[in-house]
């Protein structure tokens, strides 16, 4: 079924020579004119645009370009679309892509749908642009401003937020008042007074970048006050210490089990901040470096941006990004920067496409954005050998409160499905010949290691799942990732050894999460 903008024709084209001296051009010209009389003559317009196209996306489907609106094309082929009628030839049309023969197969009219309709829609979307994304952005611009060097008063003042002093706080209440996980305990009780701990700790309330003002050891309280708290923490570090002793003998049977290439190999990193990665993508740095290969990654950054919002920025040449920028370990972030400017600021060897998570299943949201904005990268990209890859993103948590896990009926495998299929269908459609199987991957996680794989019910958690996620996205690209030393500081040996073996398996099982074969 084909998705229908405004006023959108579905012609077909084929494309001649496309460059050069004059000579060149009149050969081409009188190629595409022989061709134009092959299909006035009664020949099928489709097989001869498998047989003489040099577009490698058209030609192999007949010349079917699909469903288009006004502007998306180049203008001298859009006029020449819209100014034919169904079964309708062009004359031999010349845009900078060289020369082109139309044929129009449908035309439909703009049209609208009552609003009874499409309020619900308009609703849902106008909370999902409103929500998705904003705290993430408002914690990213936070975050850099510390990393900078602001202060958290400094770094919080264009956006109204204030820091909050605690005074002295003890564990109990930093976990139970305050909603700080107790893994995170350590670095904030190791922390120095001064130290801004830059790395956000996930709260039950939200997000906190935090500042050691003082710290001071607890005071000796009087036995009748504090016996029942002995009690209690005895039979704590009673529990503990079977835990201790049980965990380590399984370690000593996983570490024996461990293929004999793996022994030896994995290792802990030095704790690291956020501002060291860049997401997935950042990680995929660290085990890139990690196996002695030199990396340089760029990531055009704007929060819950759908592809339709991407075509917008791109066809108004908008500096809507945050460019962040990964050279062999240097970071860099560059705000309000176009596309064009970062697609032109290497010559990448791979450029990733991918829709905002909560439409990823959805087929129709694609359309008619992801051809044009493929289009666009192919004619600006700097490297002549660039190659193209879609990320198949991840299903929500069960428990996710998002507003987009709506259009999936809050239902995970649903919406894993979905995403799925959608993703492997453009994929085919606009000859996209990777695809990172991020969502299998997470999924497989899931199944083998419980739904904790986000940190908000649809963000990566900053450990095991991005961790995950990148070893997908290493192996995608680089080969086999299974024994690679890097893992994060919060993800365990083991536990690393086991997100390689997912990403491994989701690459040679892309569409079969929770199964290790």
């Amino acid at each position: 079924m084909k998705r229908t903008p405004p006023s959108s024709p579905p012609p077909k084209w084929c494309l001649s020579d496309a460059k050069a001296s004059a000579e060149d051009q009149a050969k081409a010209k009188a190629k595409i004119e022989e061709i134009a009389q092959r299909i006035k003559a009664g020949e099928d317009f489709g097989e001869v645009a498998k047989e003489v196209s040099e577009d490698p996306g058209s030609g192999p489907q007949g010349g079917e370009l699909g469903w288009f609106a006004h502007g998306q094309m180049v203008p001298e082929f859009d006029k020449a679309s819209f100014a034919l009628n169904p079964g309708e030839l062009s004359e031999p049309v010349k845009t900078q892509f060289g020369w082109h023969l139309i044929q129009l197969e449908e035309k439909k009219a703009a049209g609208q749908k009552p609003l009874d309709e499409v309020k619900d829609q308009i609703r849902t979307r106008l909370a999902q642009d409103e929500a998705s994304g904003k705290v993430q952005e408002a914690l990213e611009q936070v975050q850099l401003a510390v990393i900078g060097g602001k202060s958290l008063k400094e770094a919080g003042e264009p956006l109204k937020l204030a820091p909050q002093e605690t005074g002295l706080v003890n564990t109990t209440e930093l976990t139970e008042k305050m909603g700080i996980k107790p893994e995170n305990l350590p670095a904030l009780l190791a922390a120095k007074p001064g130290t801004v701990l830059d790395t956000p700790f996930v709260t039950k309330t939200g997000y906190v970048i935090a500042k050691v003002n003082e710290s001071k050891p607890q005071t000796v309280k009087p036995l009748d006050a504090v016996k029942d708290d002995i009690k209690a923490r005895l039979q704590q570090d009673k529990a503990r210490t079977l835990a201790f002793e049980a965990a380590n003998a399984e370690r000593k049977t996983f570490t024996a089990d461990l293929p004999k290439e793996l022994q030896g190999k994995l290792k802990k990193t030095e704790p690291v901040g956020r501002q060291g990665y860049m997401g997935e993508l950042g990680m995929n740095a660290e085990l890139a470096k990690a196996a002695g290969i030199r990396l340089i990654v760029g990531n055009l950054y704007i929060g819950g941006c759908s592809l339709e919002r991407h075509w917008e920025n791109v066809s108004k040449g908008l500096p809507a990004y945050d460019y962040r920028k990964n050279c062999e370990g240097v970071q860099s972030n560059t705000p309000k920067t176009s596309l064009l400017s970062a697609l032109q600021d290497e010559p990448w060897d791979y450029i990733t496409v991918q829709q905002v998570s909560q439409n990823s299943g959805l087929y129709d949201t694609y359309y008619p954005f992801m051809p044009s904005l493929l289009q666009y990268l192919r004619t600006h990209a700097t490297n002549p050998g660039v190659r193209f890859a879609i990320h198949q993103v991840w299903a929500y948590a069960c428990d996710s409160n998002h507003s987009g896990f709506a259009n999936y009926d809050n239902n995970q495998s649903r919406m894993y499905r979905e995403i799925v299929k959608t993703v492997n269908r453009v994929s085919r459609k606009e000859h996209i010949p990777i695809v990172i199987p991020s969502g299998t991957a997470i999924q497989t996680g899931r199944n083998l290691m419980g739904d904790r794989m986000t940190r908000d019910g649809f963000h990566l958690d900053y450990g095991l799942g991005r961790y995950i996620a990148a070893c997908t996205w290493y192996e995608t690209f680089f080969g086999p990732v299974e024994g690679n030393p890097f893992h994060p500081e919060s993800v365990s040996p083991r536990e690393a050894a086991l997100g390689q073996r997912i990403a491994h398996t989701a690459l040679q099982h892309p569409d079969e999460p929770g199964v290790l074969k």
